[in-house]
């Protein structure tokens, strides 16, 4: 009886009874490790209910690359290349420029059935990475430059491949950034 007061009493009102608490506060990435030299850039693109090929590409300092296709396409497992330093060093004065550690971490499209992209960068032992779900309104134009620019540098490699008895590939999960490595 008093619940069926209540709510309509909160119909009346206009106002639901009961409001989601607002999402925390994002993070900051440690100020400590922006300038970092940056070991790794990753970017895993998942399918959406169309079947599209789902694939990740690992590009390191040390000049090794590594490119694995999970689902969709004819040849699955994974693949290596040789990557060139200075275009190591254009892609990560890209992130920088770009302000990608100090992205948000989530980019979401309130809809189901859309492609994932998410973009990692290792430093100093820790991980930063920003996930992009469909392709949302507040999502910052430099994002899309960065996932491009990877994309491309990928793209212009000689990928060789390695078989599928190589090192497993994996699908990421979702994380905390600014985590460190394995915590």
């Amino acid at each position: 009886m008093i619940w069926v007061s209540a709510l309509a009493i909160s119909a009346a009102c206009g106002k639901p009874l009961w409001k989601a608490p607002p999402p925390a506060p994002e993070p900051e990435f440690p100020a400590g490790l922006l300038n970092a030299p940056i070991d790794s850039i990753s970017l895993f693109q998942s399918s959406a209910m169309v079947q599209s090929t789902e694939y990740q590409y690992v590009l390191r300092a040390d000049g090794t690359a590594g490119y694995c296709v999970l689902r969709y396409a004819p040849v699955l497992g994974r693949y290596t290349a040789r990557l060139d330093r200075r275009a190591y060093q254009q892609l990560e004065l890209l992130l920088r420029n770009k302000h990608f550690l100090q992205m948000a971490r989530f980019y979401e499209y309130p809809a189901t059935d859309q492609m994932s992209t998410i973009t990692r960068v290792f430093l100093a032992d820790t991980l930063k990475e920003v996930h992009r779900y469909g392709d949302p309104a507040d999502i910052p134009p430099e994002l899309h430059e960065i996932e491009q620019a990877i994309h491309d540098a990928a793209q212009g490699l000689h990928w060789e491949y390695a078989g599928a008895a190589a090192e497993p590939c994996s699908r990421p999960e979702r994380s905390v950034s600014g985590r460190k490595r394995g915590h």
